[in-house]
Formats: structure tokens, sequence, C-alpha cells
């Protein structure tokens, strides 16, 4: 939900390939970031980058603005919505 109370019709998507099969260090090899679609237009809004494992768990944040992700590779990252991602 936006800040000014209106929905916002997106979904976040992870995942990656199984963390044994890569055979490189290289994040963006295994497919491990997150990723915001519009669920309406079936458009990708962005990609969050910084795991190098797959991801196992996105929660929202309660506010609503942000998310964190757990993954394989042992880190729990806290990511936030931009303010002009709140405030569209």
């Amino acid at each position: 939900m936006g800040m000014d109370g209106t929905d916002k019709y997106h979904i976040l998507i992870a995942g990656g390939q199984d963390a044994k099969e890569v055979t490189t260090t290289k994040e963006q090899e295994g497919s491990f970031e997150t990723r915001l679609y519009h669920i309406i237009f079936e458009e990708e809004i962005a990609q969050i980058k910084g795991h190098f494992g797959p991801v196992h768990s996105i929660q929202v944040c309660p506010d609503g603005r942000g998310f964190v992700t757990t993954s394989e590779d042992g880190t729990v990252r806290l990511q936030r919505f931009p303010l002009d991602y709140m405030e569209a």
C-alpha cells in the first residue's frame, strides 16, 4: 500500500538455482535476486540483488515500506522501498 493509502498491485518474487549447482561466485549467475513485478501489467519493475545463494523467504515489513529476505547463503537482508516508490 502506498503512503496515500492506495493499494499497489505489485508482487515480490525470489528464488534462484540450487546453490550446489552454481559453479561461479558471481551472484548474477545464480539468479539470486529478488524481483518486483506489476501484477496487472506483468512488467518487471525492479531487481534487488545482494544474496549469493537461493532466497528462501520474503516478508513485507509491517509498515509496508520495505521487506526482508533470507537466503541459503546465511544472510538476512532488510530492503527499504525508495520514497518515490511509496509516494507513487
